[in-house]
């Protein structure tokens, strides 16, 4: 003991199991219950200097919203490097992502 705190007791496996088992019964008696059924919007989209060429089409930011936790799927999307704008250096990516707090990054693949 150490300043007279006791060790956390865990629970056994079968327990866990238990647990695990019965939730699963749960969710699947009140799967149209849950709120995960939402209808989803796309995400919102920011107009900058640069122009946007990668969802731009709102149907591919709905598909990237449902991608998203729930947290992040009202924020709106602001392009903060571009190869054709910014050039093809890793270094300038990172510089220019290091200042984002969450970052999504879409590539184009071209000529394969």
């Amino acid at each position: 003991k150490i300043l007279g705190f006791r060790r956390p007791v865990f629970p056994r496996r079968e327990v866990v199991s238990r647990i695990i088992s019965e939730n699963e019964v749960w969710a699947e008696n009140n799967l149209t219950n849950i709120s995960v059924h939402e209808e989803k919007k796309p995400l919102g989209l920011v107009e900058g200097d640069v122009p946007l060429k990668l969802a731009k089409d709102s149907f591919e930011r709905l598909c990237l919203a449902r991608w998203l936790p729930p947290a992040l799927q009202s924020t709106k999307l602001d392009l903060i490097y571009s190869t054709s704008h910014h050039g093809r250096s890793l270094e300038m990516f990172y510089r220019c992502c290091s200042s984002s707090r969450h970052t999504i990054t879409l590539m184009e693949v071209l000529g394969t």
